[in-house]
């Protein structure tokens, strides 16, 4: 598990209906201590029909910087 700005990164995939899509997450505390969950669904590689092979995609992208915006946690990764 990585750690990025504070907040803890977690992988993973979502089922949509094309197949699977993988997940970022981040976990993490704003600056007056509450709880931020925030997800990001990578698409640019698709849908894959194996839940682990979107697993596997998950951990390819690269996580550039987790922030607290607009009363929400913004994931900013390679490609966005």
């Amino acid at each position: 598990m990585e750690e990025i700005d504070g907040f803890r990164i977690t992988r993973g995939a979502t089922l949509v209906q094309e197949g699977y899509l993988p997940v970022i997450e981040a976990l993490g505390r704003t600056d007056d201590g509450r709880t931020a969950k925030g997800y990001v669904t990578v698409t640019q590689f698709g849908a894959y029909t194996s839940k682990d092979d979107a697993i596997s995609a998950a951990k390819v992208v690269k996580v550039r910087a987790v922030v607290i915006e607009g009363g929400g946690v913004s994931i900013r990764i390679d490609g966005y």
